[in-house]
């Protein structure tokens, strides 16, 4: 390619401005869960552990009520079937009035690219009380400024063991 040429690629090039695609911008928060365990004893306690990642060079205000309702969990079995919900589960109601033995109500800062840690006791909310595999994703939903859509963890699995 002739000098000419790679001068006016180089122009081009630096004349119009990169379109980044909406994939390709990395999301305001960012949701990874890990398990304390990955294997258990049916009836055991099962905590799931979260970090929330702030990416963006601004402070995010969040709500923190209530962590089943803050982070709202899916189990499935290996099927692929969604796990039986716990009685507590089923009566948890976290838009109105609902359990408040474990409310909280905290206005929280998440500065820029700082990630903060939480809790869930995910066996409050399901029964994993038979062997398997099950499949576990928590969510985290977002201020209304930053979209609609919730922010999705990443799928962790454990096994249940006689």
């Amino acid at each position: 390619m002739n000098t000419r040429m790679k001068v006016l690629l180089l122009v081009l090039n630096c004349s119009f401005p990169t379109i980044v695609s909406p994939q390709a911008r990395q999301a305001p928060l960012t949701l990874a869960i890990v398990p304390s365990e990955k294997t258990i004893r049916p009836g055991s306690h099962v905590f799931v552990e979260t970090t929330l990642t702030n990416n963006t060079d601004h402070v995010i205000w969040l709500h923190d009520r209530n962590r089943a309702c803050d982070y709202p969990v899916e189990v499935r079995n290996q099927a692929g079937n969604l796990a039986p919900e716990t009685p507590y589960k089923r009566q948890l109601r976290c838009i109105g009035p609902g359990p408040t033995e474990e409310n909280r109500n905290l206005l929280v800062a998440l500065n820029p690219h700082q990630a903060v840690n939480d809790e869930i006791d995910v066996s409050i909310l399901f029964r994993l009380d038979k062997p398997g595999i099950y499949s576990i994703r928590a969510w985290r939903r977002i201020p209304k400024n930053l979209g609609e859509a919730p922010v999705s963890s990443n799928i962790i699995t454990i096994t249940v063991v006689d």
